[in-house]
């Protein structure tokens, strides 16, 4: 009986053993078994601001006088204000707070940020502020910033970007937790459905909210676990989708398709352009958690939250600057 008792410990000892080898061989492998491509092209440009105070980075956008960049994010503790970094191109960092958003949407969950000719737009919560850039620039650390304006989207408002004439803010999709309107289903073919949009206003700075008017003028189907967007000189549109662990993906599309059928937004009719695999020129794969997009001077400024305080434990990758890639 003795006997019997002590060979059936020696077997679940050597079962536990043999368990713990694999699962460390298999942590091992995850952390330092895979070598990203990406690197061996891309370009670290600054250090990602925050990360040790807790700050989930999320927008960002480079300014094209200031040589700089702005950063949007939210905090580990959601009890503190979200906030927005200035970097300048020395790499040096301060963040601002908004008082609108701690006095009428708790601390929000800042989200996309993009800025042209003097003005910054942030996508939070359903809304787009209006933001002046020379406020951000001049203040100190800390400073707490009036908007210029607010207004309601009527789409989420996880994602934007400028150039000179037009604004666009779009949406984060994926089934469960983050559902869109149903309204805005494009289905492309039998294996593909985007779920999200994104809204495009024509930029008016002289008028408010820094927009002709809030009503869009067209819209794009996005893909799903759309993170960020920006269009590239030469008019190719680049979308950085990720979510969780999994590797990120940078989509280049060439020239979207038209649609026939216009999609009602918010009771308007628009134009709607679709991004899908018919005219998807590239697929490249990145780092988990990559987030905002900017494109500046022919390279396109990737932003990752695989860094912060929030994740850095569970990532394969630990990126804590903004990386760029040439986009031919």
């Amino acid at each position: 009986m003795e006997k019997t008792k002590r060979k059936k410990g020696l077997i679940i000892l050597s079962v536990t053993i043999i368990l713990l080898i694999f699962l460390a061989g298999a942590m091992i492998f995850y952390y330092f078994g895979k070598k990203y491509d990406f690197y061996n092209y891309s370009k670290a440009e600054i250090e990602i601001p925050g990360l040790k105070d807790g700050f989930v980075p999320q927008g960002l956008c480079t300014l094209q006088t200031e040589n700089g960049y702005l950063i949007s994010g939210y905090m580990k503790d959601t009890s503190k204000p979200s906030r927005i970094y200035y970097v300048n191109e020395q790499g040096s960092s301060k963040y601002v707070l908004l008082d609108t958003l701690q006095t009428n949407l708790d601390n929000g969950h800042f989200c996309g940020i993009a800025a042209r000719n003097g003005l910054v737009w942030l996508a939070t919560d359903g809304y787009v502020f209006t933001v002046d850039l020379q406020s951000i620039v001049n203040a100190t650390q800390g400073d707490v910033l009036t908007t210029i304006d607010i207004f309601e989207a009527g789409i989420k408002t996880d994602f934007c970007y400028a150039d000179d004439n037009m604004l666009y803010v779009g949406e984060f999709y994926r089934p469960g937790k983050y559902e869109v309107d149903e309204t805005h289903y494009v289905k492309v073919s039998d294996s593909e459905t985007n779920h999200g949009i994104a809204l495009c206003y024509n930029i008016d700075v002289t008028k408010q909210y820094g927009l002709k008017t809030t009503e869009p003028v067209k819209a794009i189907s996005v893909p799903d676990q759309a993170q960020g967007f920006c269009i590239t000189e030469s008019g190719k549109m680049v979308v950085s989708t990720s979510y969780s662990l999994p590797d990120s993906k940078i989509l280049i599309y060439d020239n979207p398709t038209l649609e026939e059928n216009k999609i009602n937004v918010n009771g308007n009719d628009l134009d709607l352009y679709v991004l899908s695999s018919n005219n998807l020129n590239k697929t490249i794969i990145a780092p988990c958690m990559s987030e905002g997009i900017d494109y500046k001077n022919g390279r396109v400024h990737i932003l990752f939250e695989s860094a912060c305080a929030k994740y850095k434990y569970f990532t394969r990758v630990r990126e804590k600057h903004v990386q760029s890639i040439e986009i031919n």
